[in-house]
Parts: structure tokens; C-alpha cells; sequence
């Protein structure tokens, strides 16, 4: 694993990551985990931390998968809980690329609310059957990044962990522009993992 820090909240972006520390999350070939640099870091090291929360970003594809094995084994050892997240986006995001609108959009937002729902309650039954450590759903419309990074920020002692590309042959939605802006823009820390391929959907 590498462990870098970030350059804070330098810049006009909320998502900015340091270049060094850019180029190390595009190419690593092991899992790298990213620091919000603050100004209150040396206050920050006398404080003990307690990790009680691992968030796991799923896009519905077998690659964005890849990251639950390092949040369990994490979770495992600091007896910790597992959240997955599964992001959708809103009526009006499904209206803006139809020529003509067939449901309304509270129905487009349901229909995408129950099949993530679905999907989650899938993935954490698989590993609801192996024991601890406990897993957890949740289903969040919006923004992937913004919607990802909210919720982490609401959840004292929390950590996320995502894969990089997490998108299958349909491209649903590019977990490798999504980790780099919840790595680049989230206060709390971020593991992210490189996508092995091996799960890509056929």
C-alpha cells in the first residue's frame, strides 16, 4: 500500500489532488490511500482515531467489486462496519437523454431506487453469509462523487474504499473520474484500489 497526502483545498476545484499524488493514483499498480493535508495535521496526530466505517462505492459492475475483499479484511481488523453505496441518479437525469419522457420522473427515480436496492441486498447477502463483520446498504440519488463524499462526511470514523475503474463493457458510470474526485475532495481518508480487469462484465 502507498500512503500519500493531498494538497488540500489549493486551487478553484473542489476536487483537486497534487499532482504527484495524481499521477501515483493513475498508475499504482497496489491500492493507494489518500490524506486530506490540513493545517491542523500535528493537533491531528495526538488525537486518536477510531476507523468504524468503511464505505464501498458500487456501480453494479463485478470490477467496482473488487474493492469489498480490502474493505472487509479492514472492517475485519477494526472491527468495523461495511457500508455499500450504490449512487443513482434522478428522473430528471434519465429525462435529459430521452426524446420523449414514458414514465414520470418520480417513477424513473423508483424504478432506479429499487434496483439498486436490489442489487445491494445481492452483494450483502454474499457476505452477510460469511460472519462478521456487519454490512450495511445504502442507496443515495445524485452526483456520484458529491453523493459518495456526503455520506462519508456525515459518518464519524469513516473511510472509503473504491476501485479505480469500476465501469463494465456498458459503461455505466466511470469509477476512475469518480475516485479521483472523492479522493481529491473528501475530508476523510480514501483507499483506492487499481482495477485487476479480471472482473470486467463480458
Amino acid at each position: 500500500m502507498v500512503a500519500m497526502s493531498t494538497h488540500g483545498w489549493a486551487g478553484t476545484t473542489r476536487w483537486n489532488l497534487g499532482s504527484v499524488t495524481l499521477k501515483v493514483l493513475l498508475t499504482a499498480v497496489n491500492p493507494v490511500l489518500v490524506f486530506r493535508a490540513q493545517q491542523e495535521a500535528k493537533e491531528d496526530l495526538q488525537n486518536e482515531r477510531h476507523l468504524e466505517n468503511i464505505i464501498v462505492p458500487l456501480d453494479g459492475s463485478a470490477v467496482s467489486e473488487e474493492a469489498i475483499p480490502h474493505a472487509m479484511t479492514l472492517a475485519e481488523a477494526h472491527s468495523a462496519k461495511v457500508t455499500l453505496l450504490r449512487v443513482t441518479p434522478s428522473g430528471w437525469d434519465y429525462f435529459s437523454h430521452m426524446d420523449h419522457g414514458v414514465l414520470h420522473s418520480g417513477d424513473l427515480s423508483k424504478l432506479a431506487r429499487d434496483r439498486a436496492k436490489e442489487y445491494l441486498d445481492k452483494v450483502a447477502d454474499k457476505l452477510n453469509g460469511r460472519g462478521s463483520p456487519q454490512v450495511e446498504q445504502r442507496v443515495a440519488p445524485g452526483e456520484p462523487a458529491g453523493s459518495i463524499i456526503d455520506l462519508a462526511e456525515e459518518t464519524l470514523g469513516s473511510l472509503v474504499t473504491m476501485v479505480t475503474h469500476g465501469q463494465g463493457s456498458n459503461r455505466r458510470w466511470s469509477m476512475g473520474s469518480v475516485a479521483q474526485r472523492v479522493a481529491g475532495g473528501c475530508q476523510i481518508p480514501a483507499l483506492v484500489v487499481p482495477a485487476t480487469g479480471r472482473g470486467q462484465d463480458q
